[in-house]
């Protein structure tokens, strides 16, 4: 079924994007911490 088909790719698109981000937020995190020690 084309729908399925295009809902599971969006929805792998979307998790993709929620994980970088989420990446993103922890290094930002990370280099926080490091300058307060610093």
């Amino acid at each position: 079924d084309f729908d399925d088909w295009f809902a599971s790719i969006q929805l792998e698109r979307y998790l993709s994007q929620s994980r970088a981000s989420g990446i993103a937020e922890v290094i930002r995190q990370i280099r926080h911490q490091a300058a307060v020690n610093d």
